[in-house]
């Protein structure tokens, strides 16, 4: 079951649009023994798709959306723009929407280790 989906355009210099659409499932017990938690995230359009793995529902959940943050800041670096559509012609700046502050995660990454 999914509980979240954005779906968009890309392109890359001269290519044509093509859709994309990031979808991640509901937080669910990982079914190996002693497993934590899970999320599954596809990315439909690159054809990619992998479970992101927390302590807890909540941390999976938080994972997989800093997951589908990096994999779209990837595509920008690699030079894909995004649209709300096929055919419109505003650029949308996703890593503006979905950018977190690195220091203010690498803090935390601190507080985290030292507790």
């Amino acid at each position: 079951m999914q509980i979240a989906q954005s779906k968009l355009w890309i392109k890359k210099g001269r290519q044509e649009r093509r859709p994309i659409t990031f979808i991640i499932g509901k937080p669910e017990r990982d079914p190996l023994p002693g497993g934590d938690y899970r999320c599954l995230v596809t990315i439909r359009g690159l054809d990619r798709k992998r479970y992101v793995f927390g302590v807890d529902g909540l941390q999976s959940l938080m994972l997989a959306m800093f997951y589908v943050n990096t994999e779209v800041n990837l595509l920008c670096r690699q030079g894909y723009r995004f649209y709300m559509s096929k055919s419109g012609r505003n650029e949308l700046d996703i890593r503006l929407a979905w950018q977190a502050d690195s220091k203010t995660l690498e803090r935390l990454g601190r507080l985290k280790r030292s507790s």
